[in-house]
């Protein structure tokens, strides 16, 4: 709620102050140095928000199992590498991401949902239509065993009628874009 001066230096402040005082404590550190990668990365400011999601990363890889938590940095770090355009480092990271998320089946359908949209929005960045769109289809095959994900539908079918659109496919673009309509009024 305060100026983005304010709230960095608290972020900063509470990430030093915690790492004195819980230095054993990798759960609440990680969960710090992810809250200030997301504001950086809110900010455009991609280059820092990476190094935050890489600090937690590093401090979680000293776990020896890679947990749902661990999976969730490595998606914002994931985020954070598309907007600097470093596609290879983000496809590695969704598709490590989204391993974590698949070994869980009791996970909310959004965690597995986030990171096939998220590989999928890669693959578009990258012109690689075809493997953008089975994405799209494997996020809607979980979206569709769920109640009320309208909004999330929606914007699958948005994203794939801009692959079916860049493929010269009209029709199916078209018919996304009704789809995606049908699920925002809904």
């Amino acid at each position: 709620a305060g100026r983005d001066d304010e709230t960095e230096q608290w972020i900063r402040a509470a990430c030093a102050e915690y790492d004195q005082e819980y230095p054993d404590d990798i759960a609440g550190r990680c969960a710090l140095y992810n809250e200030a990668g997301s504001f950086y990365r809110h900010r455009n400011r991609a280059e820092e928000s990476i190094n935050w999601f890489l600090r937690a990363k590093e401090l979680m890889e000293s776990e020896p199992n890679r947990t749902v938590n661990y999976a969730n940095t490595i998606n914002n770090l994931a985020g954070a590498y598309r907007l600097t355009g470093q596609f290879e480092e983000a496809k590695d990271n969704f598709q490590k991401a989204i391993e974590i998320y698949e070994q869980n089946p009791n996970l909310p359908e959004t965690f597995l949902c986030s990171g096939y949209n998220n590989l999928a929005l890669v693959e578009l960045d990258c012109a690689h239509e075809k493997e953008a769109l089975n994405w799209f289809r494997k996020t809607l095959s979980v979206l569709e065993k769920t109640q009320n994900n309208y909004y999330e539908k929606a914007t699958t079918y948005a994203n794939m009628a801009v692959a079916y659109f860049r493929m010269g496919q009209r029709e199916e673009s078209v018919d996304c874009l009704q789809k995606a309509d049908e699920y925002y009024i809904a």
